[in-house]
């Protein structure tokens, strides 16, 4: 579907907002690539903090900016500030609490874009957001939404990860995803572990899953 004008003219106004946020002095060095629209920012791995601020009130009020009346339209908006918010700067910033926002706005939506909200809140999530991770990553309300999360477990309580993980393979929305990142992941390191665990779905007639 290609973009309605409200869509393109949210796009440039956001756009320009940001090119006035992002605008280097003439005295820096060195110059940061300029940023012309939002989807510049996760092509570069400079960091631009004056952009956060206007990206995390958009983000919040995507609505009401965009004027845009679909919903599907306005949530397909949000993952593109989303992206755009997964740089170091925006660590421990509310970019974290207003994605999970998101994410519960409507969890009918489609699985891609409910990942796409998780897959950017795990990018910059801290230690600290492991409890709330844990709530999201048990919630098969979010269907294959949450597998990103599911895997970011790992990254801070490998233990306790996995006994989520393990709980989570009947689950067919996730269950590739889990089996996949204990085949070819950090997990593939526990072989013993979780032999027992993968055995039976070596067999299993969906490709995706025995793969």
């Amino acid at each position: 579907m290609p973009p309605t004008p409200e869509w393109r003219d949210a796009h440039a106004r956001l756009g320009r907002e940001l090119r006035r946020a992002t605008r280097d002095p003439w005295w820096r060095r060195p110059r940061r690539p300029p940023i012309a629209s939002v989807s510049d920012l996760p092509r570069t791995d400079a960091d631009y903090p004056e952009a956060v601020p206007v990206l995390l009130d958009w983000l919040e009020h995507t609505a009401e900016h965009t004027g845009i009346d679909d919903v599907r339209e306005v949530q397909i908006f949000r993952t593109g500030l989303c992206h755009a918010l997964t740089m170091r700067c925006a660590v421990g910033t509310r970019a974290v609490p207003l994605m999970i926002s998101a994410l519960y706005t409507d969890t009918s939506l489609h699985p891609s874009i409910l990942a796409s909200y998780t897959q950017a809140a795990q990018q910059i999530a801290e230690p600290s957001d492991y409890t709330r991770f844990r709530e999201i990553a048990l919630d098969r309300s979010i269907g294959y939404g949450r597998a990103p999360i599911l895997e970011w477990l790992f990254e801070i309580d490998v233990d306790d990860a996995l006994v989520v993980n393990i709980g989570e393979l009947d689950d067919p929305t996730v269950r590739a995803y889990i089996l996949r990142s204990f085949r070819h992941g950090k997990n593939s390191r526990r072989p013993a572990r979780l032999q027992a665990v993968v055995a039976p779905y070596v067999t299993d007639p969906e490709t995706e899953v025995r793969t």
